[in-house]
């Protein structure tokens, strides 16, 4: 999806993010280890800073604010580019987002999972449709996205959140409600 010919860009501050880019080659790595299970998460570096911000740096890497806006659009670029590609099944993308990541974060089985008792937070993907990344059109209020211009298929349609319905359609109907959760990592995962 991004690649590190990004550097060379005239607002190249925006690709400045945890993990850096890597060569177009590493990308196929990456798919093949998330097809094969070697990969168990997907995550973001999601810190919306503003071009304002980013300048901050004067355009050294070592003082520019890290990272890049991009939860929002998490779903579609992994749904694009592995599922639809056929690197990924749609499982595997449900549990890399989800299931696994409850497990890493020792929230599982009462986050991850659709059965009785566990937290009602459900995200519903409609494959169908598509759209083109912009800034302009996310939720999270920054001036700028590395995936700018990106085509993508399909969206995330609703989300409950504890039972909550506050995405529908694709538009937020309701501000979250955030709180602190209690964990222990799991045993599996701890550096």
């Amino acid at each position: 999806m991004l690649d590190d010919s990004r550097y060379g860009e005239p607002d190249a501050e925006k690709f400045i993010m945890s993990p850096p880019l890597r060569k177009a080659e590493d990308q196929d790595a990456l798919l093949s280890a998330m097809g094969s299970g070697e990969i168990d998460v997907i995550g973001t570096d999601h810190c919306s800073f503003m071009m304002s911000q980013k300048a901050l740096g004067g355009g050294e890497f070592s003082k520019t604010p890290n990272g890049g806006a991009g939860v929002q659009n998490r779903a579609q670029l992994i749904y694009t580019y592995a599922v639809r590609t056929g690197r990924i099944t749609l499982q595997q993308m449900a549990a890399m987002m989800s299931e696994n990541a409850a497990k890493m974060f020792g929230m599982f089985p009462h986050r991850g999972i659709l059965r009785e008792g566990a937290e009602a937070d459900i995200s519903i993907y409609d494959p169908t449709g598509e759209s083109t990344i912009s800034f302009r059109t996310n939720v999270h209020h920054c001036d700028n996205s590395p995936y700018e211009g990106m085509k993508v298929f399909g969206g995330v349609s609703d989300v409950l959140l504890g039972g909550r319905h506050v995405v529908k359609g694709g538009k937020l109907i309701e501000e979250g409600k955030g709180r602190f959760v209690f964990r222990k990592a799991s045993g599996r995962y701890r550096a």
